[in-house]
């Protein structure tokens, strides 16, 4: 072997060593708050008993739909009606989330599926495999349509720290921001106790600063494209509540007024109510609010997330329609 083979191997050998001592660096932070608050939740759901309803969404539908105002203004008990949300996820994620909860034996009554529009539309990519799901899980993402490189790359990534938050490790270098996020100190996962005694019983004050960032021109400018893996997934969910006789209501988020007048433009909302119209037909699923109500741009904190104040008054409105609809005569029924 000649010296320039042997210092190539010691480079190598080198290189290895440092990417081991980096990875056993990095293995001593927790996972980012997305990631611990969506494991959280899901085992709160599977330790303890199902209630009458339950709202399955997204960070909208978490800060969009206080839960306790909600259970009050319908009569039910706390722990009859449920915000399920989990910050970070998408509709992809249903699913999985309701058939972890009826494994363990807890079968709720109601699902409103509260999700963003854009929810719908966006592929369960990497992050899905590598950071949420379990392994047992990984065959029924492969029949839901994950390709195979998506895979392959979630499967090293479950291993290495770096390669699992990426992203956000390259913007933390960027910005030099953003360690907080893998601080369970900084950013703790709470459990549900803490959640409802922050939500707030009586009309918070408007918010008295105009939102700059209540549109994005960036977020709001693509299409209404459901990737295939939603619609298999759906098509699952679907398949589980009606087996297990789960009833299943469809809500719209609200979005700025702004972003209502581009998506009707670019043809986005009618994809959209058709995509959600077509689960009504195929998944027996009943429309609570069908429309995206467009609110003024100081409703929101920024281009999706509702202020306090607009969360109140819009689950309110939601407990009008749940009243409206006859849903709550069938619980009772039921019960």
């Amino acid at each position: 072997m000649n010296s320039s083979s042997i210092s190539i191997s010691k480079a190598a050998l080198i290189g290895v060593a440092c990417i081991v001592l980096v990875e056993s660096y990095l293995g001593t932070f927790s996972d980012d708050q997305f990631t611990r608050i969506g494991l959280q939740r899901t085992a709160e759901l599977e330790q303890q008993s199902a209630p009458l309803i339950e709202i399955f969404g997204d960070s909208v539908a978490d800060g969009g739909i206080n839960e306790v105002l909600l259970a009050r203004e319908l009569g039910l008990k706390q722990d009859e009606l449920v915000n399920a949300s989990i910050p970070g996820t998408h509709a992809y994620y249903a699913y999985f989330v309701l058939k972890r909860q009826i494994d363990a034996g807890h079968v709720p009554k109601n699902i409103i599926l509260a999700y963003n529009a854009r929810s719908y539309a966006r592929a369960p990519g990497e992050k899905f495999l590598a950071r949420f799901a379990r392994w047992r899980e990984m065959p029924t993402a492969v029949r839901h349509g994950i390709p195979f490189e998506d895979l392959a790359r979630s499967v090293v990534a479950r291993f290495s720290f770096s390669l699992r938050y990426r992203d956000e490790l390259n913007a933390m270098i960027r910005t030099k921001e953003g360690g907080g996020f893998f601080d369970p100190q900084v950013t703790p996962a709470e459990d549900r106790a803490v959640r409802t005694a922050r939500l707030p019983v009586l009309r918070p004050e408007p918010s008295r600063m105009a939102s700059a960032s209540g549109f994005n021109p960036g977020f709001h400018g693509g299409a209404f494209i459901p990737a295939a893996e939603i619609t298999s997934s759906l098509r699952s969910f679907f398949e589980l509540t009606q087996k297990h006789q789960i009833e299943v209501f469809l809500v719209s988020m609200p979005k700025t007024e702004e972003a209502k007048r581009r998506h009707n433009e670019n043809g986005f909302d009618a994809a959209y109510e058709g995509f959600m119209d077509n689960m009504v037909m195929q998944g027996g699923a009943h429309w609570l609010l069908r429309e995206q109500l467009p609110l003024a741009a100081d409703c929101f904190s920024d281009a999706v997330h509702l202020t306090p104040c607009a969360a109140f008054d819009f689950s309110l409105l939601l407990a009008e329609k749940m009243k409206m609809s006859g849903m709550l005569q069938g619980i009772h029924d039921k019960h």
